[in-house]
């Protein structure tokens, strides 16, 4: 189990930085938070702080594990 899912499964964050979702995606975060903002995936900006639903994250990590 990944770093992300492994904190979510015990840590139950509600949302995630895009350094976590870059991580995991084998992206940069400055990528994540483009994707954000262009609304490819969904999440929230507050200024400069840009937060990625945890379980959005964990759906599509556990679909695209199941098709590897």
């Amino acid at each position: 189990m990944n770093n992300v899912l492994r904190d979510f499964y015990y840590g139950d964050p509600k949302f995630l930085t895009p350094a976590q979702v870059a991580k995991d995606l084998q992206v940069s975060s400055t990528t994540v938070a483009g994707w954000v903002d262009m609304g490819i995936i969904p999440g929230i900006r507050i200024n400069s702080v840009v937060r990625i639903p945890a379980a959005w994250f964990l759906k599509i990590a556990t679909e695209w594990g199941e098709e590897q």
